[in-house]
């Protein structure tokens, strides 16, 4: 960054850095050693020919989803969405004895493509889907199509992913959204209350189980808000430390969505910038709370999470009870966020007020 700015930098005075003060400013700098001279000049030859290029914060209109774009070109499938094809599967862990958790037609839309960028109209209609929640993947196949596990074409990743009820979609009944990693947003229509319930609570118990935790947000040259990667990769913790680490992930996302809450800008329009990038951040923590808080009770309250997470114990048995059962129990435990945080231990309120009453998070109403 710094040898970037010195080259190409505008307000740069005097002459620019030569090669042989690049290379001797980093030496020593490699645990004590000096990097390759190959390394280094080429990597000097690099950025004075192309110079590295900085984001251009263009504000868009939608700031609850606005986000990084995805890395890579978007692949397009017959239907036009982008990154759900096999692309975007192309790194994803599965095998030929993937367990099979839930599967039954669906009506899908599209509402939000990757990125969080709203999908065009013509992408926003109704589709019959045959799926399949395989392993980490939710496969998607046309009716009239062959359920064939290598066409990934409409798949969608189960990673990181977080399944709700669309209470707030009045158009049709046993709608449920569905957001992935890389911050798409699906809305599926289900065939009754109990199948929609079915749906939601699978998914999520297999994003729970199986996500490895997130990496660090990433640092760069970007000036606004970096979103962390989500890994694709199945977790090597165990349902204790899987557990566990979901806890430590919820606790540390209300600690900061309440220390965010504490510092909003006041007297500032929603289009300011300073008040765009607050909203930004605070969306995103607060969506990150609620999906780690939901991973936590869905592990927690499933009858049937061994199960899951142990494919050994697989046999005509435990395969009789998950179809007789369903993927998990009817009930998913309602639990508050941040009424009872956002109190001092002498009961004083700390920030603003009017952050306390929406972060009581249920999957389900009463």
């Amino acid at each position: 960054m710094l040898l970037n700015t010195d080259l190409h930098g505008e307000q740069t005075l005097g002459r620019r850095m030569k090669q042989t003060e690049f290379m001797r400013n980093l030496s020593g700098m490699c645990d004590e050693k000096d990097y390759p001279a190959n390394l280094l000049k080429n990597l000097y030859t690099s950025i004075k020919s192309k110079p590295l290029e900085f984001h251009t914060d263009d504000i868009q209109s939608n700031h609850v989803n606005d986000s990084i774009k995805a890395n890579g070109k978007e692949a397009k499938d017959s239907n036009g969405t982008g990154s759900v094809g096999s692309l975007a599967l192309m790194g994803y862990q599965t095998a030929d004895d993937d367990v099979i958790y839930k599967e039954g037609l669906l009506y899908r839309k599209l509402v939000e493509d990757t990125g969080g960028k709203k999908a065009s109209a013509w992408k926003r209609s109704w589709q019959p889907f045959f799926a399949t929640l395989r392993g980490m993947i939710m496969y998607l196949h046309k009716p009239d199509e062959s359920r064939n596990f290598d066409d990934t074409r409409f798949s969608l990743g189960v990673h990181h992913a977080f399944a709700s009820p669309a209470f707030d979609y009045k158009k049709k009944s046993f709608v449920f959204r569905f957001i992935t990693a890389d911050w798409k947003v699906l809305l599926f229509q289900a065939r009754d209350k109990a199948d929609m319930n079915g749906w939601v609570e699978g998914l999520n118990l297999v994003a729970a189980s199986f996500s490895s935790p997130p990496l660090p947000a990433p640092v760069g040259s970007h000036k606004r808000f970096q979103k962390p990667v989500l890994p694709f990769s199945r977790t090597r913790l165990t349902l204790t430390q899987q557990l566990t680490s979901h806890e430590t992930k919820a606790q540390e996302m209300a600690d900061v969505l309440i220390d965010h809450l504490n510092k909003q800008p006041q007297g500032l329009d929603h289009r300011n910038r300073e008040m765009f990038e607050w909203l930004e951040k605070r969306d995103f923590y607060d969506y990150e709370y609620k999906r780690y808080r939901s991973y936590t009770n869905i592990l927690k309250s499933s009858k049937l999470q061994t199960q899951v997470r142990d494919k050994a114990s697989k046999s005509p048995q435990s395969e009789a009870v998950i179809k007789r059962n369903g993927l998990l129990s009817e009930n998913m435990r309602r639990y508050s966020s941040l009424n009872n945080l956002l109190d001092t231990e002498d009961g004083d309120q700390k920030g603003n007020p009017n952050y306390r009453e929406s972060y009581f998070m249920a999957i389900y109403r009463g």
